[in-house]
């Protein structure tokens, strides 16, 4: 029975028995995802950067715009920031790339309303984003700041008179933005949504393996505890029949 006893107690450090995934690369390319996105949505910063720098050489005459693009650039700051953090500390990540959107978002609606037209979807990023990140407390969390953000947005974008870019953007312009706007951040939100359907069906396959692995070491060690237990009993009575034999 002491036997039995010890491999109850081994069973649960037999090999393979850990539910969790020994991979430990699997964290890295995670992160990597969150790196990579961060990347990504810095650079599409950085072309609306370069893009409203040419709209202000060669078309609207505003100082206003270099207001948007020194909005723009602290943007892209912390977003590069967030691709720095992410590989250790992927929930600050996430915190700043929410940051980063929301605040920009509802800084460029304030000062051009017509932004509410093409602004929605990248509302949504942080909170596609932080799906396989954050636990439920800090998603209950990021689900209500995504949903006031979008109330400040919203409200921004109808009642504030803006600072005028609107008036002296040609039609043409506005139409450019938006074609080109609404695309691109439905490309990250398609981008976004993709990595968690990846991560989600990776972690999906390692329970699964870890499960058979769990249930073929319960067995093995099952299996095992009951030869210790019949070899034993089998011993102990051929070792009382021997006793008898010597007292008779």
């Amino acid at each position: 029975m002491a036997g039995a006893r010890r491999g109850l107690a081994q069973a649960g450090s037999a090999p393979g028995v850990d539910p969790r995934p020994r991979d430990p690369s699997r964290a890295f390319r995670d992160a990597g995802r969150l790196v990579t996105f961060a990347r990504v949505d810095a650079a599409a910063v950085v072309v609306s950067i370069l893009g409203l720098v040419t709209l202000r050489i060669l078309v609207v005459d505003s100082d206003w715009i270099a207001v948007v693009v020194a909005m723009l650039g602290v943007t892209a700051g912390v977003l590069a920031s967030a691709a720095v953090v992410a590989p250790t500390r992927p929930v600050a990540a996430v915190v700043l790339v929410a940051i980063a959107n929301w605040g920009i978002g509802i800084a460029v609606t304030v000062l051009v309303p017509f932004a509410l037209t093409i602004l929605p979807i990248a509302l949504l990023l942080p909170v596609l984003l932080a799906v396989t990140w954050l636990d439920r407390v800090q998603m209950e969390a990021m689900l209500a700041a995504t949903l006031a953000v979008a109330v400040v947005v919203a409200l921004a974008g109808r009642l504030s008179s803006g600072v005028g870019l609107e008036s002296k953007a040609p039609t043409w312009v506005l139409v450019a933005l938006t074609v080109a706007f609404i695309p691109l951040c439905t490309g990250l939100a398609c981008y976004v949504g993709w990595q968690n359907h990846r991560r989600l069906s990776s972690r999906a396959r390692a329970l699964q393996e870890s499960r058979v692995r769990l249930v073929a070491a319960t067995d093995r060690e099952r299996r095992r505890i009951e030869r210790d237990l019949h070899d034993g009993a089998q011993q102990r009575l051929v070792a009382v029949a021997v006793r008898l034999r010597v007292v008779a």
